[in-house]
């Protein structure tokens, strides 16, 4: 229980505790309102970003912490599957943490002694330089569920190097072999809050949707220029595979403003009456920078 009787909430994030989305977590809380682990809420760790989608749409969690992009390598596909095929989920918040990779090894082990490196595939890519540069073809990569599996699993190996956050160099009696091993210094990761109701319209929001369109020349263009009719800023857009037939796809799309603005609103009616598959993901407050700490 909180001070005063109140509640802990409960977060899903992904685990186990260290990994880079459980760190940016603790921060958005921070920001959010001074909120602090143990005091107004608790951590529900979930093994993959799959398992936080799943604890967020079927427990009694009050919403996930989700990994969404990264400026590096790009969209989560994990995260954009949930939210595109969980109607009862919506985005209500987002948050962007710049990322500092390093090299995590056993105590005593050397460069030279590194015969294989483990992370998740994210760290791994976003390092796929340094990597390269220092280890050529000389090295076995191997995936983890997360940045803390990787530094659990080279905890005891003379021979093997975890990525990941200087965290988790502490919490697992490692040594940091080299700092800022990440391809670029821009590197950031935006990450969303994701909950069983929509949030309340905002200034200064961002929409979510996605849908899917007939396979036919021109669709996919006479969907985008609907926000062009009804002048409405679009973001981004990615897609993804519907996981129908090879070469149907899901198009996401990022518009400014709230799905309840005017011109919102109808922009969306139209899109939904004209696609073969449309979800609303939900209207949220665009991140700004100054609120970081």
């Amino acid at each position: 229980m909180c001070e005063g009787g109140r509640k802990l909430l409960k977060i899903a994030c992904l685990g186990p505790k260290g990994t880079f989305t459980s760190s940016a977590l603790k921060k958005f809380m921070r920001v959010r309102g001074g909120m602090e682990e143990g005091k107004s809420y608790e951590i529900v760790f979930a093994g993959s970003v799959r398992g936080i989608i799943e604890k967020a749409s079927a427990t009694d969690v009050d919403f996930a912490f989700c990994p969404i992009e990264n400026s590096l390598e790009g969209d989560i596909s994990a995260t954009l599957d949930g939210l595109a095929f969980n109607s009862n989920l919506y985005i209500t918040s987002e948050y962007i943490m710049g990322v500092e990779q390093n090299l995590l090894a056993a105590r005593g082990a050397g460069m030279s002694d590194i015969k294989a490196i483990f992370s998740h595939p994210q760290a791994i890519g976003q390092c796929a330089d340094f990597i390269e540069k220092n280890f050529g073809g000389n090295i076995e990569i191997i995936q983890t569920a997360s940045t803390a599996t990787a530094a659990q699993m080279v905890e005891r190996s003379a021979r093997a190097a975890a990525i990941g956050d200087l965290e988790l160099a502490e919490k697992y009696g490692l040594d940091v072999l080299r700092r800022d091993i990440q391809d670029n210094d821009s590197n950031a990761t935006r990450f969303v809050t994701v909950e069983k109701k929509r949030s309340n319209p905002v200034k200064d929001a961002k929409t979510s949707i996605v849908f899917a369109v007939q396979h036919r020349a021109g669709e996919l263009h006479k969907m985008l220029s609907i926000f062009h009719f009804y002048d409405i800023n679009m973001l981004q857009i990615t897609s993804r595979p519907a996981k129908t037939v090879l070469g149907e796809y899901l198009f996401f799309v990022d518009i400014q403003g709230d799905s309840q603005d005017e011109n919102v609103a109808r922009a969306l009616d139209v899109i939904r009456g004209k696609t073969l598959f449309f979800r609303d993901m939900g209207s949220y407050e665009q991140y700004a920078e100054e609120k970081a700490e």
